[in-house]
């Protein structure tokens, strides 16, 4: 049996558990994402100076397939900056998560001591109303 202390304890261990384990996870996500972002910026580059150097040579076939090229490295460059800021945001959020597992624990505690004692309440007050009707009939008998 576990007594309030020890089960909110151990709700904010297992919270505290599952929170680290996400975090770790969202670390590991952002940092693959961050390598993502470094190959879609290089190879934005390397698109953008081979439309420069086909200005250069003037081959308008080539200029035209490379201009697709670069903005297609382009758009994937800005949809991974959007998945990184999504992810960093979910990183965030679990920051907070697990600044408030503790605070959400002691309030769980609080709450079902709270709900001990009013029901401790209602069983003493049962039971007077009980005692008073027994001695209103012992009475009434007499």
């Amino acid at each position: 049996n576990f007594d309030d202390s020890e089960e909110s304890d151990a709700f904010s261990q297992l919270n505290s558990s599952q929170v680290e384990n996400k975090e770790a996870l969202a670390r590991s996500s952002i940092a693959s994402t961050l390598q993502s972002l470094r190959i879609a910026k290089d190879r934005s580059v390397l698109a953008q100076r081979a439309v420069d150097d086909d200005k250069v040579t003037s081959n308008m076939q080539q200029l035209k397939f490379d201009q697709m090229t670069a903005q297609r490295a382009t758009e994937i460059e800005d949809a991974v900056k959007r998945e990184l800021q999504k992810e960093l945001h979910r990183q965030a959020e679990l920051k907070l998560e697990a600044e408030r597992g503790p605070l959400l624990a002691r309030r769980l505690h609080l709450a079902r001591k709270e709900l001990r004692e009013e029901k401790d309440k209602m069983k003493r007050w049962s039971e007077e109303q009980e005692a008073q009707k027994l001695e209103e009939n012992m009475n009434f008998a007499a």
